[in-house]
């Protein structure tokens, strides 16, 4: 919604720092996540099998550990309440994103500064090849790839995200 607003309202944008955005087209890479982890995950939810889709998506974006990882930050109940709450981003935002049109000639509208930031362990290379893509095409993008964490970059490494994201506002 950021890089989008910037695209939108140059004037109400002062800087933007973009974990892993998700537009479409997406890196090379997108289509085995579309195929293995999307695709499935969108077909259980619309079943009404929101766990199993949930359990799907996360795996194949964030990795097979993601549900420690998420009850470890966030407490016991957090699993479950990312299952009580996925239903809107399983049926509406993973479709929008998907449907997000920016090319390089939208891209190059971004007049903020803008740092674009990937994880180097991830569970798929799609978002470093988005990512990679969009800083390219963004003028004078910065492009940051964080060691250690993946897409579930805020939860695995809390204080790292936090502290590259104070380096520059």
């Amino acid at each position: 919604m950021a890089l989008q607003a910037a695209i939108d309202a140059p004037e109400a944008v002062g800087r933007l720092v973009l974990l892993e955005p998700a537009p479409s087209p997406a890196g090379p890479s997108a289509e085995e996540l579309v195929r293995t982890a999307v695709g499935p995950a969108l077909g259980a939810a619309q079943a009404g099998d929101v766990r199993g889709a949930i359990d799907t998506f996360m795996t194949g974006v964030c990795g097979p550990g993601w549900a420690d990882l998420v009850r470890e930050r966030l407490g016991d109940g957090a699993v479950e309440r990312v299952v009580r709450d996925s239903r809107f981003f399983l049926a509406d935002e993973v479709v929008a994103a998907m449907e997000w049109p920016v090319d390089e000639a939208t891209a190059s509208r971004v007049a903020a500064p803008t740092t674009f930031v990937y994880g180097t362990d991830g569970a798929t290379e799609s978002h470093e090849e988005t990512t990679r893509a969009l800083a390219g095409w963004v003028p004078g993008a910065e492009l940051v790839a964080l060691p250690g964490v993946g897409h579930a970059m805020p939860l695995e490494d809390p204080a790292l995200v936090a502290g590259l994201i104070a380096e520059r506002v």
